[in-house]
């Protein structure tokens, strides 16, 4: 899934696949693409259903504010409300999306953010 630069530079984005080092940034997001499994739709297109998974991470000695209000923003982009979206040629419909329990390391402090979609070329 596309994020806008406007809500996090891709300099601050992990992707899979990609040499990231986070060291010297106060925010950052890590993505993970998890497929779930591939179905016709209606029209026998493959639909996939997906998992996208964004890890919030925040240095560990900043606290929790920071990570907790961007988590929350950054998941509200995603609310279930907005469907469907249309992405070039692929449309998308968004069923959850979701804050998960947060999760403090030696170096940052994490909140993941989960949204559950399918999505099937038009």
């Amino acid at each position: 899934m596309i994020i806008n630069s406007a809500i996090i530079s891709k300099d601050d984005m992990a992707y899979e696949g990609r040499t990231f080092k986070p060291d010297g940034k106060t925010l950052w997001l890590r993505e993970t693409y998890m497929p779930v499994n591939e179905t016709p739709a209606a029209d026998n297109t493959p639909q996939k259903s997906v998992i996208m998974r964004y890890d919030v991470f925040v240095p560990a000695a900043s606290g929790t504010e920071i990570v907790e209000d961007f988590a929350e923003s950054f998941k509200a982009l995603f609310d279930p409300e907005k469907n469907p979206i249309l992405y070039d040629d692929i449309q998308i419909v968004i069923s959850t999306a979701e804050s998960l329990n947060a999760r403090p390391e030696p170096k940052w402090y994490s909140i993941p953010v989960q949204i559950k979609l399918n999505a099937w070329q038009i």
